[in-house]
């Protein structure tokens, strides 16, 4: 963000203690004005946090679209299933030869 102080690894450093650790952004606006001595508010960070998701929507949807195209694809290549009674029908038709194949002995 132009004029700001926040950077590609700020923002990434923000996400990735939100999402991955699971540290609110109490904890967050604290370690910063403590470490850097970045005087920000947990709204700034909220809003930054959305900033970081709104940039990162055009990614997720390419990711989004590709998962969903394996998905489907992986139920399109299986064989169709028979039914029920189509495998009884053979069942019966192979007892069928084999007791005509006794008879006939």
């Amino acid at each position: 963000m132009e004029g700001s102080v926040l950077s590609a690894s700020l923002l990434a450093d923000i996400q990735h203690k939100k999402f991955c650790l699971h540290q609110p952004f109490y904890h967050q606006q604290v370690e910063l004005k403590r470490g850097h001595g970045l005087d920000g508010s947990r709204n700034m960070l909220c809003h930054w946090n959305a900033l970081g998701a709104e940039s990162l929507e055009p990614l997720y949807k390419i990711h989004r679209d590709r998962r969903r195209k394996l998905f489907l694809g992986a139920f399109r290549q299986r064989p169709p299933r028979q039914s029920i009674h189509a495998s009884e029908d053979s069942r019966f038709a192979t007892a069928r030869k084999r007791n005509l194949r006794i008879l006939k002995a």
